[in-house]
């Protein structure tokens, strides 16, 4: 099988009868592999070889029952935020999550740097800003945990590959003394029973002269109940253990428009800060009510 480029079988060119120029009779010529054939019968390109030998050509695929080892390649296989069964928190994962209080309450947190693992949970609203190296999504339906806490409800998440460093924040321009993020997008945020609702409004104020949040102020509703929070700290509190919200939730359980308290963190992405991602939760009594949002300035 294969091109020979020697001689015929049986057929000498001015070569007397019984002499080849390949390779005498019963031997076992190998050039250049490119496979393997059936039963390791000779392999590569021959340039002319006796009656009675077997010659086989450039194989350019394996014969039957030969086996080949070639050069494999293997893929890149990327775990991010939004794929595989753990997602671990790096910075600049924000997360707002509610973990189970009493027979049927929730309390909600909100967090950065923490480990997510789903634990049956599927993912779910995803989406994201490639531009910002952003992406969202929400893990449901399962019993997902956060920084190893049992969760109730639904997890929210937003990433960004594409952080501001201290070094950036430290050397904003003086021109941009007080900024203003606006609410451009994320998964929608949910009470703690996990039923689905909607940001109405989020806004975060900066000093970065003084490092500091000069306001946050959310709105959300998810049902009949509608949830509002502000607050105000340091950008070094934002990015850790978080900031004080307070606020009312009217149509929550107990009637009026009763306190409401909670926590956002959050971190700034881009190299001069153009874009934010944040977290929140609510709580009043044992309702709460948490999410995640991307913000733009």
């Amino acid at each position: 099988t294969g091109t020979t480029t020697g001689t015929p079988t049986g057929t000498t060119t001015g070569t007397p009868t019984g002499t080849t120029t390949g390779t005498a009779a019963g031997s076992t010529t190998t050039g250049t592999t490119t496979g393997t054939a059936a039963g390791s019968t000779t392999t590569g390109t021959t340039t002319g070889t006796a009656a009675g030998s077997t010659t086989t050509g450039t194989t350019t695929s394996t014969a039957t029952g030969s086996t080949t080892t070639g050069t494999t390649t293997t893929g890149t296989t990327t775990t991010g935020t939004t794929t595989g069964t753990t997602l671990t928190g790096v910075s600049g994962t924000v997360v707002g999550y509610t973990t189970p209080q009493g027979s049927s309450g929730g309390n909600g947190l909100s967090g950065v740097n923490l480990s997510v693992a789903a634990n049956g949970a599927t993912l779910a609203n995803t989406g994201g800003d490639a531009a910002w190296g952003v992406d969202w999504g929400t893990w449901q339906g399962g019993l997902a945990s956060v920084g190893g806490n049992a969760t109730k409800g639904a997890t929210h998440f937003i990433n960004s590959t594409n952080l501001t460093s201290a070094a950036q924040l430290a050397a904003m321009p003086s021109t941009l003394v007080n900024a203003s993020y606006s609410y451009a997008g994320g998964p929608p945020p949910t009470d703690h029973m996990g039923n689905q609702g909607a940001i109405n409004s989020l806004t975060v104020g900066v000093n970065f002269s003084t490092q500091t949040i000069t306001s946050y102020a959310v709105n959300a509703t998810v049902g009949a109940a509608t949830w509002t929070g502000s607050g105000s700290g340091s950008i070094t509190s934002f990015a850790g253990a978080g900031i004080n919200l307070s606020g009312t939730c009217s149509g929550c359980a107990g009637g009026g428009s009763p306190t409401t308290k909670g926590t956002a963190n959050g971190a700034f992405v881009g190299a001069a800060a153009e874009r934010m991602i944040t977290s929140f939760a609510l709580n009043k009594g044992n309702q709460a009510i948490a999410g995640a949002a991307f913000l733009s300035r």
